[in-house]
């Protein structure tokens, strides 16, 4: 029988690629694993017509992420305009 190995936990430190999608709208960014998941998790709860992913698709040119809190100030008026409809339209 093999021994059990413990595996390390996954380094939250690791750079990961975030995506930020609404309508016609996309963001794309490069974030540590940890602030990833905690941007993705937060704007799933707050603006869940966001369409959040994180994954490793990295590449050069991927500016880094503003900070959450920024993220988090972001208004359904701008998500609105980002999918083309006026602030008349409900």
């Amino acid at each position: 029988m093999k021994p059990d190995v413990p595996t390390a936990p996954p380094d939250r430190r690791r750079i990961r690629h975030i995506r930020i999608e609404s309508g016609a709208l996309r963001l794309d960014y490069q974030a540590c694993a940890e602030q990833a998941e905690s941007v993705a998790d937060h704007l799933a709860r707050r603006f869940p017509e966001l369409t959040v992913t994180v994954d490793d698709e990295l590449h050069d040119g991927l500016p880094p992420l503003p900070c959450a809190q920024t993220l988090g100030l972001i208004s359904q008026s701008h998500l609105r305009k980002a999918n083309g409809h006026t602030t008349n339209d409900a």
